[in-house]
């Protein structure tokens, strides 16, 4: 009989229901360390956290709270020289933990202001479809860079000048080469 009246009083007050599952809130802050490039070309570079906040580039940046849409967002490098970008969840940016960034150069892109009409470049040093054959200088490819810098000579011609090869120090991003050839005497 005791049983009985156990289960009916179980019956008229039901155990509560659990707690609705909590909605992603902001992370409670961590730790992004930029790696894979110069601390010397941060300023140049921003943060970019979400879709809206940018923040300065420093090699280690302190976030207080990280917007977590669908559970995650986007950390981006963004500036002229370098790029890189990943996915954090709220799990990965927790109190004290470091979450790593890697930024990668980008490709050289070559101008080169007061040229000599008809300029063509040969780089057999330079990788990727910039070191194959030869290319008007308003049509060089970008150059695939794996460092801050790499040296390679080039060998300019046009018409009515005499060839000249010179070693250029290329960078990540824009670049510009200045080229004077020296007339052909007539």
């Amino acid at each position: 009989m005791f049983g009985l009246l156990v289960w009916l009083a179980s019956m008229l007050n039901p155990p509560p229901e659990p707690p609705p599952p909590l909605s992603p809130s902001p992370s409670q802050g961590c730790v992004v360390e930029v790696v894979g490039m110069p601390v010397s070309v941060m300023p140049h570079h921003q943060l970019g956290i979400g879709g809206r906040e940018v923040r300065a580039l420093r090699s280690r940046i302190s976030l207080n709270s990280l917007p977590m849409g669908e559970g995650s967002t986007r950390l981006r490098v963004l500036g002229p020289r370098y790029a890189g970008q990943r996915m954090v969840s709220a799990e990965e940016c927790r109190e004290g933990a470091v979450v790593r960034l890697q930024a990668r150069p980008l490709p050289a892109r070559l101008a080169f202001p007061c040229a000599p009409r008809g300029l063509t470049l040969v780089c057999p040093d330079c990788p990727g479809a910039a070191g194959q054959g030869v290319h008007l200088a308003e049509d060089f490819p970008a150059v695939l860079m794996s460092s801050f810098s790499l040296e390679v000579d080039v060998l300019f011609r046009a018409p009515g000048f005499r060839r000249q090869t010179r070693r250029i120090q290329l960078h990540p991003g824009p670049n510009r080469v200045h080229v004077q050839l020296e007339p052909l005497a007539h």
